[in-house]
């Protein structure tokens, strides 16, 4: 599977969000513990992802992920569809707090059809 591109320079310019780029992708357990990081245990083999990527635009920033971001306006829409459905019976959704961003911290009750 490719990974996923986002470049400020096309999302500017094209309108592109995230896209898959990438060839030569290699995903495999890796052998040699050449890791000079006191956090890793040595006695078991970890996994590495190699790939090739050309970047198109001079200057650009990208970002790269593994698979699509779900971002915090991806979780405030499917908390509104739960709440505005037939699931409400069954979900609940308050806000606890607010970040420092001033996010809000919702805090999600699901239970039974019983009333909460």
């Amino acid at each position: 599977m490719q990974i996923l591109l986002f470049s400020e320079v096309s999302a500017k310019k094209e309108c592109r969000g995230w896209y898959r780029v990438g060839h030569h992708i290699n995903y495999s357990e890796t052998k040699q513990h050449s890791y000079n990081n006191s956090l890793l245990d040595k006695d078991i083999n970890y996994y590495e992802l190699g790939f090739q990527l050309e970047f198109t635009h001079s200057g650009d920033t990208c970002y790269i992920a593994h698979c699509y971001p779900y971002t915090y306006t991806d979780l405030k829409d499917d908390l509104e569809y739960l709440t505005n459905t037939r699931s409400r019976e069954i979900f609940r959704r308050d806000i606890l707090c607010e970040s420092q961003a001033g996010n809000s911290c919702f805090i999600i009750t699901v239970t039974d059809e019983c009333k909460y």
